[in-house]
């Protein structure tokens, strides 16, 4: 039940590119794409093609470091706006960043530790365009 749910989500993130099942054969590229869709980290680019490991790697330190300026800014508004600090609220801030950061250097481990996944999405989406395009016309 909880990987159809993360199917849907999936397929909702990615829902202009019409995935092919077959994205959702292999485990890794199933993580892959879950974490990508959760952190909005763009693995195909408008042309339907997927962007480059280094593009993708790019992307996601940009992010890091756009999550580490909103936990400063909202721990600061908290220390600011706050005379009675709890500290369990802190913590689930802390948390919540620190969840997000780990979900961003999965998508970092996972292309880095082989590029079958990254051309395994690139062969499907490139092999079902030329499908569509050799028997729509």
């Amino acid at each position: 039940m909880n990987d159809n749910k993360n199917i849907i989500k999936i397929s909702d993130y990615y829902k202009d590119y019409d995935l092919p099942k077959e994205c959702f054969n292999s485990q890794s590229l199933k993580n892959l794409l879950e974490l990508s869709a959760l952190n909005n980290v763009i693995l195909i680019d408008k042309n339907k093609k997927v962007k480059s490991k280094k593009n993708i790697i790019s992307d996601c330190k940009k992010l890091k470091k756009v999550k580490l300026k909103e936990l400063t800014k909202e721990l600061k508004d908290i220390n600011i706006t706050e005379t009675d600090i709890s500290i369990s609220y802190v913590r689930d801030t802390n948390n919540k960043y620190i969840k997000g950061i780990e979900n961003i250097d999965n998508i970092i481990k996972i292309i880095n530790r082989n590029d079958s996944d990254i051309n395994y999405l690139e062969r499907i989406l490139t092999d079902n365009n030329e499908f569509i395009e050799k028997y729509s016309n």
